[in-house]
């Protein structure tokens, strides 16, 4: 009985692979890796739809690995395919700090004169994983940079006052962004990595050409003032998971004409919304617990604001010099807990309004 099972089961196999391989039917696909003169990387072949597991990054020396010209799949596809290798020349006069503990290098210094940064990914086969304090600070020769993906954090004043830095390519990798990295760049948009969590003080505050900007969803720290006088911002994505908007957020931002604040958030900070003059309506999410004194301030064409009934506090003046504003609120009257004059200028206020009634 035994041999017969084995024999029921080679002839089932011999049926299946013949089957597949009738009429010259390909099964089997493959891509391969042109590295232009970086480490040689084997062809993988696969079956269709098997999963791919993408090689390590090739190495070129003298040279950065970007990436490949086209994207890999996840699965083998039912085609050949033939990816090719880009890089960047790695700038040679850097400095380089060295951390013993870590055994890794940060970006010490760069007082040169080349317009084009590329940042090594390895020095003296330690990896670079951090720019420290100032390295390029009031650089005016720098006009962009590109970042390896073993970078993960950005030192206070990083690049302060580089103001033709136009173009900025950041590390995969990057969780923090320190206090004033970028303030005072030129660049007009910056693609933030999933997984950074930290933007510090002032880090894109006063970047004059910054018209729009995504927070991944992993930021869950947004400091004071980050995009403070970025007053050609007028698109914004925020992360639920940041519950705070600090002091000053986006003061002077003046073409930004409205913000729709995720839940999550649960304080406004004071001054967050300061002269923002062609802000024309605000709406507050229902996890919003707190909104600070001077939150609004001095936005001289916003039209509304709407408080779901949720908020708790509002302090003195939290809506302050906004001569057209008209301020919805879900309650149907004002709670013991805000504060007296929370309306300072005596704006008009419509109670008992549910927006997503009136949308």
């Amino acid at each position: 009985m035994r041999k017969i099972n084995l024999l029921f089961i080679c002839l089932s196999l011999f049926i299946l692979i013949t089957s597949c391989s009738l009429g010259g039917t390909t099964i089997t696909h493959t891509i391969t890796f042109d590295t232009d003169g970086g480490t040689i990387i084997e062809p993988i072949t696969l079956i269709v739809g098997t999963p791919i597991n993408v090689p390590e990054e090739p190495v070129k020396d003298g040279y950065l690995f970007l990436d490949w010209d086209k994207q890999i799949p996840q699965v083998m596809p039912d085609y050949d395919l033939i990816v090719k290798a880009t890089y960047a020349k790695i700038t040679l006069d850097l400095e380089y700090n060295y951390d013993e503990k870590t055994n890794s290098y940060s970006v010490a210094k760069y007082n040169g004169t080349e317009e084009n940064i590329v940042i090594t990914k390895t020095y003296k086969e330690a990896f670079v994983t951090s720019i420290d304090k100032e390295a390029f600070k009031d650089n005016e020769s720098i006009k962009s940079v590109i970042m390896p993906n073993t970078i993960t954090k950005i030192e206070d004043e990083a690049f302060m006052m580089c103001n033709n830095l136009q173009s900025v390519t950041l590390s995969k990798n990057l969780e923090v962004i320190g206090n004033y990295a970028f303030y005072g760049c030129c660049f007009s948009d910056v693609l933030m990595p999933i997984g950074l969590t930290i933007i510090n003080d002032y880090a894109f505050g006063s970047c004059h050409n910054l018209d729009s900007i995504i927070i991944p969803s992993t930021v869950t720290n947004l400091g004071i003032g980050t995009f403070s006088d970025c007053f050609n911002l007028t698109e914004i994505t925020l992360s639920p998971v940041v519950e705070i908007l600090e002091e000053m957020l986006f003061a002077e931002c003046d073409k930004l004409k409205s913000v729709i604040i995720p839940e999550g958030i649960k304080t406004i900070d004071s001054n967050v919304f300061y002269e923002c003059n062609n802000l024309e309506m605000i709406v507050l999410p229902s996890s919003v617990i707190e909104i600070k004194e001077l939150a609004v301030n001095s936005c001289t064409n916003i039209k509304l604001i709407y408080i779901p009934r949720q908020v708790e506090i509002i302090r003195d003046s939290a809506f302050c010099n906004c001569p057209k504003l008209n301020i919805y609120c879900e309650i149907e009257e004002m709670p013991t807990s805000w504060e007296i004059d929370w309306n300072i200028d005596d704006v008009k206020v419509v109670w008992g309004y549910n927006i997503k009634e009136n949308v």
